[in-house]
């Protein structure tokens, strides 16, 4: 990939370069450099010797792509380096990471899962402290929680606590007055 490239990130937006190369923002190029090394190094498929995930610290996502031993993992090694490396790429990558944190943007949901799809945990009798919790199956066999509290705060975005899978969750909020006159 050239660095005079159009598009900042084409087929690999959402990891974090930085993250890819285990480097920082505030890297100088010579230390971009020294990352993409060492990456190559510890990464490239004639040199594996065991498969070590690396974490993208923004979504919280293990990149196994990484350390799949294939060509594509040099690729994106490669297409990191040629971001961060150039000066006129790297500032637009720095200002779409910097817009990306201003608009917040999160996860993508992998569905929509209605409410009536979780089963409510059953309180105990008299408990009046603990909040009502709803639970659905992830497909990796860890579960999606969310709470009555998440709920009244209009948190829809729920991650599996197993893996990185997000869904997104439908329910209608219901005053306490509309619930009692139900």
């Amino acid at each position: 990939m050239s660095s005079s490239s159009s598009s900042v990130t084409p087929n690999i937006d959402p990891l974090d370069l930085y993250d890819v190369l285990e480097s920082s923002p505030t890297a100088s190029p010579a230390e971009i450099k020294q990352a993409y090394h060492r990456a190559l190094l510890r990464y490239h498929p004639d040199k594996q010797q065991r498969h070590q995930p690396v974490k993208d610290v923004a979504s919280n996502a293990t990149l196994n792509t990484l350390t799949s031993g294939t060509s594509r993992d040099v690729y994106v090694l490669k297409h990191s380096y040629d971001i961060l490396s150039d000066p006129s790429s790297r500032e637009a990558y720095d200002a779409s990471l910097l817009q990306r944190k201003k608009l917040k943007l999160g996860p993508r949901p992998a569905e929509v899962v209605s409410l009536h799809e979780f089963t409510e945990d059953d309180l105990e009798p008299g408990v009046q402290d603990v909040m009502a919790k709803w639970r659905h199956p992830c497909r990796c066999g860890g579960m999606y929680v969310i709470t009555e509290k998440e709920m009244d705060e209009g948190q829809h975005l729920i991650g599996c606590w197993s893996c990185s899978e997000v869904i997104w969750v439908g329910y209608e909020a219901v005053d306490e007055e509309e619930e009692e006159q139900s």
